[in-house]
């Protein structure tokens, strides 16, 4: 699979039927690489850190969404970012938003993750929202040291309302 910082489901289950996980670190270490200073600023502007991203590009891969929606995502960002562009050049307010944004839309598992919180977001409160996507780590059976923190999550959902509420 491409290497994006993610957790895979592991092939090995000991005859059990049991899925395991497994960390892709070098994957993270190369999507954190990526991003350099700038990225990983932005990210802490947003709230958002990148083992965050990281899980949540996991649960994009279990939860596909269709090609006219995500790419229905991608043309409403694209218009955001037109409409907005020179807000941000003047001041840097939002830019940590943005990263995140932009950052999922770069890979179909980022497509599929905004897709879900684009689905989940604007027909729920904040505080449902966020136990939703923890009870899908819960459900997957993904270990505690793989799942991000319910104020993670909250960040999350937060800095990426606005575009889920556009689409």
């Amino acid at each position: 699979m491409a290497s994006s910082g993610q957790i895979y489901p592991s092939a090995r289950s000991g005859g059990r039927g049991a899925v395991q996980w497994q960390a892709d670190i070098p994957g993270l270490t190369q999507l954190i690489l990526n991003m350099g200073a700038n990225g990983l600023k932005q990210f802490a502007m947003a709230g958002v850190d990148a083992h965050t991203l990281a899980c949540m590009l996991m649960i994009g891969e279990v939860t596909p969404a269709s090609s006219e929606f995500r790419l229905a995502l991608n043309r409403r960002r694209e218009k955001q970012r037109r409409a907005s562009w020179w807000f941000h050049k003047i001041i840097e307010v939002g830019s940590g938003a943005n990263f995140v944004a932009d950052q999922l839309l770069k890979t179909r598992a980022g497509e599929n993750v905004l897709a879900l919180l684009a689905s989940i977001i604007p027909v729920m409160a904040q505080t449902p929202c966020v136990q939703v996507l923890a009870q899908l780590f819960d459900v997957m059976g993904v270990p505690l040291e793989s799942t991000p923190g319910m104020g993670q999550l909250e960040a999350l959902c937060l800095t990426l309302s606005p575009l889920a509420r556009d689409v």
